[in-house]
C-alpha cells in the first residue's frame, strides 16, 4: 500500500491531467483563432513574411493538442476509467507544450507587431484574452498557466514602455496586476483541487477500511433502504442467500432455523436517515452447546433423583442392622455383672464404634439431602439461647467430642429471636460446636455470641481457642471429606463433613458462614442471618394470622 502522501499526490495528478485531457480542444480551438486574428490585424502593419513565419511556428502545436484531445476522448469513450489510470505523460507533455508556446507568443512583440500604436493596442488585447482563457479553463494547473503567462506578457510589457504613449504606459503598468491576478486565481483553484483530492481519497479509503471490514465479518450484513431495496451487503450475505426483507420495527431480533438445520439470528435496527441495518448470525454451534448442556442437565437431575432414593434406602437399610447393634451391646455391657472385664470392654468398643459409624453416616445423608429439604422448610421465631443449648448436647454426643469443656453463653438484647427453620439453626450450630471440640482439645473454654449489628443483621459467633487453621486450611475445610490432619494417624476420626455440612445447610437457610482462624489463637465462626427484626415480624404475623 502506498503512504497517504504518495497517494494524494498521484491522485492529485491524476486530477489535473483529466482537466488538462477535457480542455484541450477548447484551448487549441482557442489558440488557432487568436493566432489567426493576430496576423490579420497585423498584415497592414507588420511585413507578411514575418507574419507567416510566426503563424507557421504556432499552427504545430495547438494542432497537435488537437490529434491527442481526439485519441483520448475515443480511449475514454471505450474505456470510462482510463482517464484515472493515465501515467502522467499527457500532463508533462502539455506542460511543456504550453512553455514552449510561451515562447512563441513571446516573439509577438518583435515579430508580428507593427511600428503602430493601433497594431501594438490589438496584439495587447489578443495576447491578454490568450492568457485570460488559458487561465480560466486550466486555472487548477498553475504549473501551465503561470510560465505561459509569464514568458508571454513580459515582452509585452517592455514594448508597451518603449512606445512611451500614455495609453501604452498604463497598459504595461496593468501587466503586473493581471499576472497577479492569474497567480492568485490558479494557485487557490490548486489548493481548492488539492483539498477536494484529498477529501475524496479519505472517502475513498474510509469506504475501503468498511468493505473490507464488511468482508471480514462472519455474519451477513446489510443495509435496507427506507423503501425496502438493500443498497449495500458483504458477500456472505449473498453466500448465505439472505431473502428476508428487514421488519417494520424498529429494532429486535428473531431466532429460526432452516430446511438444513441451520440456525439463525436476525438482528435488525432502524437508523433515521439511513435505512434499517440488518444482521443474520449462524448460531448453530451455539444451539448445539445448549442442546448439549440441556441434556447434560437432564441427565445429572436423572442422577441426582437415583442418588436421593439410594440414599433415602440406604439410610433405612443401614441405621436398622446399626440400632440393632447398638441395642445389644448396650444390654450386654449392662447386664452382665459377672461377665469377665473384657468382655465388658469390648462391648463399650462395639457400641462407640457404632455409634461412630451412625453419626457418619447421618451427616452424609444430611449433607446429600440439603437441596431436597430446601423446599420443606418452615420458618418460625426460634429461640437463640434454647437452640445452643440444645445443639451443644448434640455435638457432645459426636465421636470425637466427649471432652469436658466449658461454654460461655452470651445474647445481647435484641438478639435472642429469629425467623428462620429451628431444625437446620440447631443443626448448623451442631456441626460447628462439635468441629470446635473436636479441634481444640486443650482449650478450656468455648465462647458463643449472639448478637445484632447495625445494619440490622443478626449473628452467631462460636469461638474456640484451638490450634487454629491459615487461609488455605480454611478454604480446604470448606471442601466436601477434608480435615486439616489429613494424614492416616490422624488424632480426630470422622468424615470431614463439619464445615462443609454447616456452610451448605446456611447457604440452604438463607444465611451466611464465614471462618476467621489464626494458626496458635483458634477460630471464630461467624453465622449471620440478614434482615433478622423484619423476618420476626412476618413470621409473627404468619403465626398469629
Amino acid at each position: 500500500m502506498q503512504p497517504e502522501g504518495d497517494c494524494c499526490a498521484v491522485e492529485l495528478a491524476s486530477a489535473q491531467q483529466s482537466l488538462v485531457v477535457r480542455h484541450l480542444s477548447a484551448i487549441a480551438g482557442i489558440s488557432i483563432i487568436l493566432s489567426t486574428s493576430l496576423v490579420v490585424t497585423q498584415i497592414q502593419y507588420q511585413s507578411l513574411t514575418l507574419l507567416m513565419i510566426w503563424y507557421t511556428i504556432s499552427l504545430p502545436i495547438p494542432v497537435g493538442q488537437l490529434v491527442i484531445a481526439r485519441k483520448y476522448r475515443k480511449r475514454s469513450n471505450r474505456d470510462r476509467s482510463t482517464l484515472k489510470h493515465f501515467s502522467g505523460r499527457v500532463l508533462a507533455a502539455a506542460e511543456r507544450n504550453t512553455f514552449l508556446y510561451g515562447l512563441i507568443w513571446a516573439c509577438v512583440p518583435v515579430m508580428v507587431v507593427g511600428p503602430s500604436q493601433e497594431a501594438l493596442l490589438f496584439a495587447t488585447i489578443i495576447q491578454v484574452s490568450m492568457c485570460t482563457g488559458l487561465g480560466m479553463m486550466l486555472s487548477e494547473t498553475p504549473r501551465i498557466v503561470i510560465p505561459f503567462t509569464v514568458i508571454s506578457l513580459l515582452p509585452l510589457m517592455v514594448n508597451l514602455l518603449i512606445n512611451g504613449t500614455a495609453v501604452s504606459v498604463a497598459l504595461a503598468l496593468l501587466t503586473p496586476v493581471l499576472i497577479g491576478a492569474i497567480f492568485i486565481g490558479t494557485i487557490a483553484s490548486y489548493e481548492q483541487l488539492k483539498r477536494i483530492v484529498g477529501s475524496e481519497a479519505k472517502t475513498r479509503q474510509a469506504q475501503t477500511i468498511l468493505r473490507a471490514t464488511l468482508e471480514a465479518l462472519p455474519d451477513a450484513f446489510a443495509v435496507y433502504d427506507r423503501d425496502g431495496n438493500r443498497v449495500l451487503n458483504n458477500a456472505i450475505h449473498d453466500a448465505w442467500k439472505v431473502t428476508s426483507s428487514p421488519p417494520e420495527t424498529v429494532e429486535g431480533e428473531h431466532t429460526f432455523k432452516t430446511e438444513e438445520d441451520q440456525w439463525f439470528r436476525h438482528s435488525w435496527l432502524n437508523v433515521p436517515d439511513v435505512g434499517t441495518l440488518s444482521l443474520h448470525s449462524n448460531i448453530t454451534a451455539q444451539k448445539e452447546r445448549e442442546e448439549a448442556l440441556v441434556k447434560a442437565k437432564r441427565a445429572a437431575e436423572v442422577a441426582n433423583g437415583t442418588r436421593a432414593r439410594f440414599l433415602s434406602r440406604m439410610s433405612h437399610e443401614l441405621r436398622t442392622p446399626l440400632n440393632s447393634i447398638l441395642g445389644f451391646s448396650t444390654i450386654l455391657g449392662e447386664n452382665t455383672p459377672d461377665s469377665p472385664r473384657d468382655v465388658k470392654e469390648y462391648a463399650d468398643f462395639i457400641k462407640d464404634s457404632g455409634q461412630q459409624l451412625l453419626g457418619m453416616i447421618e451427616d452424609v445423608i444430611d449433607y446429600s439431602q440439603i437441596g431436597e429439604q430446601k423446599n420443606e422448610q418452615s420458618h418460625h421465631p426460634v429461640d437463640i439461647k434454647t437452640t445452643i443449648y440444645k445443639a451443644i448436647e448434640l455435638a457432645k454426643k459426636k465421636p470425637g467430642c466427649q471432652e469436658l469443656k466449658s461454654f460461655k453463653i452470651r445474647i445481647q438484647n435484641g438478639a435472642e429471636t429469629v425467623v428462620a427453620d429451628a431444625t437446620m439453626i440447631e443443626r448448623i450450630l451442631t456441626a460447628i460446636i462439635s468441629n470446635a471440640i473436636k479441634f481444640s482439645p486443650s482449650a478450656p473454654s468455648i465462647t458463643i455470641t449472639s448478637r445484632l449489628l447495625r445494619d440490622n443483621q443478626l449473628t452467631i459467633i462460636i469461638r474456640d481457642f484451638g490450634k487454629g487453621m491459615t487461609q488455605q486450611q480454611i478454604d480446604e475445610a470448606s471442601s466436601v471429606f477434608y480435615q486439616v490432619d489429613d494424614s492416616r494417624r490422624r488424632a480426630h476420626e470422622g468424615a470431614g463433613l463439619g464445615l462443609a455440612l454447616a456452610q451448605k445447610l446456611a447457604a440452604s437457610s438463607g444465611a451466611d458462614l464465614e471462618i476467621m482462624s489464626e494458626l496458635g489463637r483458634g477460630t471464630v465462626v461467624l453465622l449471620t442471618f440478614k434482615d433478622p427484626l423484619r423476618r420476626t415480624c412476618e413470621g409473627t404475623e404468619r403465626l398469629t394470622a
